[in-house]
């Protein structure tokens, strides 16, 4: 929810890097604002060329759902590292779609969502030794039709459901690093809608505000 500049006096203002935490010094900093630009945004907007900011994330497309489909790094399940569409194809070698799971996949708010197998490989410079290289991975293959859904939610909603259909998946300390909370727990076990999480956010977004640059 912040830019680069704005994160960065964040963490200044609230002393996340100071000598108390083990920095040398109080860090400079210097923003230069930028001109022409909303927070309502999407980068298409700003007609500026895509430039990657990962080798695995060569579209826009694929980093509007990264911080949900990201998950999936967390889990013995597939991200799609390894093919060209990495986090956008999701699966497991195991996986066994009913047509309750696929269905409930295509219900799925902003998201087309259909059936699809590949085979991770090693890509150099890109991915090395990828999750379940070389064998074919049941999966889906998501494109993004709304890009006002919400990708956290829309990310674990598609992970409940390949979680569900994958047998014997593996869940990873990994995944609590990328959540922030182990109540995401809930969500693989189906006893929560990923839908109707709030994630406790109203005191960041409070907290966040003498450091807005832009509206």
């Amino acid at each position: 929810g912040l830019t680069m500049g704005e994160i960065a006096a964040m963490m200044i203002g609230e002393g996340w890097l100071s000598p108390a935490q083990g920095v040398e010094q109080d860090p400079l900093l210097r923003v230069i604002p930028m001109e022409g630009w909303e927070r309502r945004m999407l980068w298409p907007d700003t007609g500026l060329p895509w430039v990657a900011p990962s080798p695995n994330l060569q579209t826009f497309e694929q980093a509007f759902l990264y911080p949900g489909t990201a998950f999936f790094e967390g889990v013995s399940l597939s991200e799609g590292r390894g093919t060209t569409q990495p986090f956008l194809l999701l699966g497991d070698p195991s996986l066994q779609l009913t047509r309750q799971h696929l269905a409930k996949l295509q219900q799925i708010p902003g998201l087309f969502v259909e059936q699809t197998t590949f085979r991770p490989v090693t890509i150099p410079g890109v991915a090395f030794k990828p999750k379940h290289e070389g064998r074919e991975v049941q999966g889906i293959r998501i494109e993004i039709k709304d890009y006002t859904i919400d990708p956290v939610r829309v990310g674990l909603a598609v992970l409940a459901q390949l979680w569900d259909a994958t047998e014997n998946p593996v869940q990873m300390e990994y995944l609590y690093l990328l959540s922030g909370s182990r109540e995401i727990d809930g969500t693989l076990a189906g006893d929560q809608d990923p839908m109707t999480l709030d994630f406790g956010k109203e005191m960041f977004e409070e907290a966040r505000k003498p450091y807005l640059l832009y509206d």
